[in-house]
């Protein structure tokens, strides 16, 4: 394997038919996609849809990491997916990617939500200033619940004014 220099890793829109396929390969081997049984016809459908924009991290040609944000959806701005392939995970991707969205999204509105699954990535939205508003229990699996999470720079009517 390649070695991984985070220098060398930039985020960008997904440009040719390869970055859509390597996210595809990220999401559908890794959880909370892996676990729910989401083949990889269903993530190369995903990244493909059109009120999705996918960004990746890139290492030279290759995807290391992705974020798929929608922000035309009723939450506004939602992080569909963000992963990182297992084995570039710990390195800072996944916060890098998180903040891409973020600096993204708040240009264009208040709050960043998203879903999660699993205590891991709770803990991890947490500690980049995510906070719970709400659980949807058994919301795909039995036994399984997903977190509603927030990241907020102020109520919605009061930022448009100001932007």
């Amino acid at each position: 394997m390649k070695e991984f220099n985070k220098e060398n890793v930039q985020i960008i829109l997904a440009e040719n038919e390869l970055d859509y396929e390597q996210s595809a390969m990220i999401l559908t081997v890794n959880d909370p996609w892996a676990k729910l049984g989401r083949t990889y016809e269903y993530s190369f459908a995903k990244v493909h849809e059109e009120d999705g924009e996918l960004f990746v991290a890139k290492d030279e040609d290759r995807v290391v990491g992705c974020l798929l944000l929608e922000m035309h959806s009723t939450l506004k701005a939602f992080v569909r997916a963000l992963c990182v392939s297992s084995e570039n995970r710990g390195r800072g991707v996944g916060a890098d990617l998180l903040a891409f969205a973020e600096h993204r999204a708040f240009k264009e509105t208040a709050n960043v939500f998203l879903f999660v699954s699993s205590d891991r990535a709770k803990h991890f939205y947490e500690s980049n200033g995510y906070k719970e508003v709400g659980c949807l229990e058994n919301l795909n699996i039995t036994g399984i619940h997903e977190w509603i999470m927030r990241k907020t720079i102020g109520p919605a009517d009061e930022i448009s004014r100001i932007q």
